[in-house]
């Protein structure tokens, strides 16, 4: 796959970077975490509206340079699942109905939720303002996000498995290739010299639109994230 080229290369670079640079303090960091999402519509629409955003996830891992003491330069690739519900309804069909000895009918309604997620290889490009308060290292970050489409999964699930579905698919209203803009806030906090705990809350909106089916619109989002950070140098 195209995207997993991509991937494999931009971890490359890193790595590589890391191993070739001297003159700072250099710092690898892993983390997860979680994140809603939803549709920006242009013109607004209604479409799924009165639906709630799906929590989703996200893993990754970014390689940090600190230039100073207050500021610092990261770069780092992660893999983001942006969810939303479609709808949820009460279904009923000839399966769901029970008709009893004296002809009456009672019905069995099958509840039917259908959501969608999509899939996102993202190479943030991160500055970060931060201070030190003991253990503590506050931060403010500006995030630059060159996002690459992966797949899109479409699930409905029921009560009644008879109606239960799944597939894999790639939207082509959805493009391959976006940029996100993004900011976050969050701090370290340092267990030892070389390892530091590291949390955030950060949030994403696309800059180039999707075509829907009767608008544009873009996906933005808001998560938090937690992680381990090690200093490498």
């Amino acid at each position: 796959m195209k995207e997993i080229r991509h991937l494999v290369i931009f971890i490359s670079i890193l790595v590589l970077f890391s191993e070739n640079a001297t003159a700072q303090q250099h710092q690898w960091e892993v983390y997860s975490g979680v994140l809603i999402s939803d549709l920006s519509y242009v013109p607004k629409t209604s479409i799924n509206q009165k639906y709630p955003p799906l929590p989703t996830y996200n893993f990754g891992l970014s390689y940090l340079i600190n230039e100073d003491r207050n500021y610092s330069f990261r770069a780092g690739v992660s893999y983001m699942s942006y969810g939303k519900y479609i709808n949820k309804d009460r279904f009923i069909d000839l399966d769901t109905t029970l008709v009893l000895p004296d002809g009456t009918s009672i019905e069995f309604p099958a509840t039917i939720t259908t959501y969608s997620k999509n899939y996102f290889i993202e190479l943030p490009l991160t500055t970060e303002y931060k201070w030190q308060k003991g253990r503590f290292t506050p931060f403010i970050r500006l995030d630059i996000v060159p996002q690459i489409y992966v797949s899109r999964k479409y699930v409905q699930e029921s009560d009644r498995t008879s109606f239960n579905f799944s597939s894999n698919e790639k939207l082509s209203n959805i493009r391959n290739y976006n940029l996100a803009l993004g900011t976050g806030l969050g701090s370290y906090y340092k267990l030892n010299e070389k390892i530091s705990l590291v949390a955030n809350i950060f949030t994403r909106v696309q800059t180039l639109s999707n075509e829907g089916f009767s608008s544009k619109y873009y996906i933005y989002a808001l998560g938090t994230n937690l992680g381990i950070a090690f200093d490498i140098h």
